[in-house]
């Protein structure tokens, strides 16, 4: 059974970034509220063509209230938009799980029921179901930390390979 799963545009920009997207089989379904599209989509970046060519990537509406949740969302844990419309939409979906790279929104996602994953977990993930090869995910991860805007330590690369190298 394929994920179905919310997205913030940060794994959809980072995976771009490390041309990791082909990873992102994994999921039967990535919804993206208006603001992440808007925010993937607006310039000629990283993850622009690859969201919109993607077949599993759909654009998904905000219901009103769930809006209103939304602007809870920012106001009590200081989100940027696309942040707080992706957490919203995830409970208005009734999904699970939601990822992002933003670790204020992990744990504001936490708190409101979700599941948060980043794109360091749709490597390890891609790679466990065999849509990556091994030597893919570990460069994946060593491209995510030395060529991406994303920030991660270089402890938590090396405990990732060597996890991925145990598997």
């Amino acid at each position: 059974e394929k994920l179905k799963g919310v997205f913030d545009s940060g794994p959809l920009i980072h995976l771009s970034q490390v041309n990791g997207t082909k990873t992102l089989r994994i999921f039967r379904e990535i919804l993206v509220p208006d603001a992440v599209f808007l925010e993937v989509t607006r310039f000629d970046l990283p993850g622009k063509k690859e969201v919109l060519e993607a077949k599993n990537v759909v654009r998904k509406n905000l219901l009103g209230k769930t809006k209103d949740y939304a602007k809870l969302v920012a106001v009590k844990f200081g989100l940027e938009l696309g942040e707080c419309e992706a957490i919203a939409l995830a409970k208005q979906e009734n999904i699970n799980g939601f990822f992002t790279d933003d670790l204020n929104a992990r744990e504001a996602a936490k708190e409101v029921g979700l599941e948060a994953h980043g794109s360091m977990g749709i490597i390890t993930r891609a790679f466990r179901e065999g849509t990556i090869t091994k030597d893919e995910a570990i460069e994946f991860v060593k491209k995510l930390h030395g060529e991406s805007s994303l920030f991660i330590t270089s402890d938590l690369v090396r405990e990732i390979i060597s996890q991925i190298n145990s598997f």
